[in-house]
């Protein structure tokens, strides 16, 4: 499956099915920037949550000026395959968030907003779920017997991105797309 997956020029899907097979258990580490780069929509979503997690944060400073964190809560994301053939095939759905900071500076002049994207996921296989891969209906019980029988392990995927800077903030200003 992962040499199928290189074949068809699907790199994350052959490395994360690589990872499985390999039957370490051990997580493995990815770029966010290299989802959003190949997901527009997820870098689009992005933006939307940390630009309502900044903004809500910049309410809440009540002096003049000063700053606050701000963590926004895991939020739901599906890689389909319309999206990117890629990551529908890497990972499929997974969780992100952003953390980041947020200033107020004092006489109206706005702040600033640093924040970092971050993923999380499961690679594991569901029962019940199926996928056609070049022609073939796999159900996932397929690929999750090797995980029964010690053959290959299932693992944690997450990462964190680079920190996306907005040296001007101020919640009516339109962020910029997070780094890819």
């Amino acid at each position: 499956m992962a040499a199928g997956a290189e074949v068809a020029n699907l790199p994350a899907a052959a490395r994360n099915m690589r990872h499985y097979l390999d039957n370490t258990g051990a997580p493995l580490f990815v770029q966010p920037e290299d989802m959003m780069k190949g997901m527009p929509q997820l870098r689009e979503d992005v933006r939307t949550a940390a630009k309502a997690e900044a903004a809500a944060a910049y309410a809440r400073i009540t002096a003049a000026s000063g700053e606050i964190a701000f963590s926004s809560s895991w939020k739901d994301w599906y890689a389909t395959e319309e999206r990117s053939k890629n990551w529908y095939y890497a990972i499929g759905g997974f969780h992100f968030s952003v953390t980041g900071v947020v200033t107020k500076s004092g006489g109206g002049k706005g702040g600033s907003l640093k924040y970092v994207v971050h993923v999380f996921d499961r690679y594991n296989w569901d029962a019940g779920k199926k996928v056609d891969i070049l022609g073939w209906n796999v159900p996932d019980l397929t690929p999750g017997q090797l995980h029964l029988k010690g053959l290959a392990r299932e693992y944690i995927v997450r990462g964190s991105g680079f920190v996306n800077n907005v040296p001007s903030f101020t919640p009516a200003t339109v962020i910029p797309l997070p780094l890819v």
